[in-house]
């Protein structure tokens, strides 16, 4: 079976004493899956599981899910739900040969990046203190999976809960476990917290050799199938797209669209508010408002077919005016060609013509001093 990703995910049978890496998330996957450990050796063994980084000499023990938990033969032992992401390991040992460990669930794309084992630690000196185990980021929702180990040789009392937004001590309303006892080798689990934005969990314990460990799945939603909606959709945060979006219909965007690999559009696209262009410098270099309608831009409009507007056309800070009720153009600065014609009059307004060289045709405009000369050319000519 080739890295399955539903269902059986994997299996191994580790030699006694061994810590053993069972199954990996590929990376920016997340695992949710529970794990069956079935005994085949007459004589009892003691398991351990638990979720870690790296190669397993790296392991550690504060990250177990289960500890020294005793199963006979013929017996069987099926954890709660486990999380594991992004290149973490599920680690397991035995402690006898002939005991099976299966992983059976689901690995599917994390976007957020955040989820799996997020922490655990060890009471060790730290006793009959509140200690904060993990927070979770602000703007964020997870379900968070909690497993205790006493790895001691005495019995221990523990308490958790989850605390208000940005404290790190429980007040006395918000204990989910107080004094729980926990004997050696014991393990709790307490799943299915639903902790939201810079909440933390906190723990506590009278004894140093007990051990708490933080899975965490944060909320999210991926749809691998069709989606079909006869309403409306509305997006709180950010929507990754893995393939292809098809909209049959409207699609309304009142928020950022930001599209990093350009946007193919065949059909109309109804746009209510303004469009504006920025360069790689973040430098706006064009927009266009829904209000006006005006088109602003620091560079040039290239046009094969040609330009068409109802209103005014400027260029430069109205260096080059043309009104589109009138007509009128007005040019504030120097026109300059190298050819041209007029299919009209051209009225200058009672302004001058100025600096109009010599003419060399006869249909050419004449300049006074042309004129001057002639006259005087004449009147010499005449006595």
């Amino acid at each position: 079976m080739t890295n399955p990703t539903f269902g059986y995910l994997g299996s191994v049978t580790p030699s006694a004493n061994s810590k053993t890496v069972l199954h990996t998330a590929d990376p920016g996957k997340l695992v949710e899956g529970k794990l069956t450990i079935t005994h085949k050796n007459p004589f009892p063994t003691r398991v351990r599981v638990g979720v870690g980084l790296g190669t397993v000499s790296n392991f550690d023990p504060s990250s177990f899910i289960i500890y020294d938990y005793i199963i006979g033969e013929g017996e069987s032992y099926e954890t709660d739900s486990i999380f594991y992401a992004d290149s973490q390991n599920l680690v397991v040992e035995s402690d006898k040969d002939n005991t099976s460990f299966i992983i059976q669930g689901q690995m599917l794309d994390d976007p957020t990046g955040k989820s799996g084992f997020v922490n655990s630690l060890s009471t060790g000196s730290s006793i009959k203190t509140d200690q904060v185990l993990y927070t979770v980021p602000s703007g964020e929702e997870a379900t968070v999976n909690l497993f205790i180990t006493n790895q001691g040789s005495d019995p221990a009392k523990v308490r958790l809960g989850v605390s208000t937004e940005n404290q790190i001590t429980l007040n006395s309303s918000e204990y989910m476990e107080y004094h729980l006892d926990i004997n050696p080798r014991q393990t709790y689990q307490r799943t299915d917290i639903k902790v939201r934005g810079d909440q933390s969990v906190v723990v506590w314990s009278d004894s140093p050799g007990v051990a708490f460990a933080a899975y965490a799945k944060f909320n999210y939603s991926i749809i691998t199938t069709d989606l079909s909606l006869a309403g409306s959709l509305t997006v709180g945060t950010t929507v990754d797209i893995g393939s292809h979006l098809t909209v049959g219909g409207n699609s309304d965007v009142t928020g950022k669209l930001t599209v990093s690999a350009g946007s193919d559009i065949t059909g109309t696209t109804d746009i209510r508010g303004s469009i504006t262009g920025y360069d790689d410098t973040s430098t706006q270099k064009y927009s266009l408002s829904n209000q006006t309608g005006l088109i602003s831009t620091q560079g040039s409009i290239t046009s094969a077919t040609g330009i068409s507007t109802s209103g005014t056309l400027a260029v430069g800070a109205n260096k080059f005016n043309v009104n589109a009720t009138t007509g009128e153009t007005t040019i504030n600065g120097n026109l300059t060609g190298t050819s041209g014609s007029f299919s009209s009059n051209l009225d200058l307004l009672n302004n001058k013509v100025t600096n109009l060289a010599e003419p060399t045709d006869q249909t050419d405009a004449v300049n006074r001093r042309y004129v001057d000369s002639k006259i005087t050319a004449f009147s010499i000519a005449l006595g």
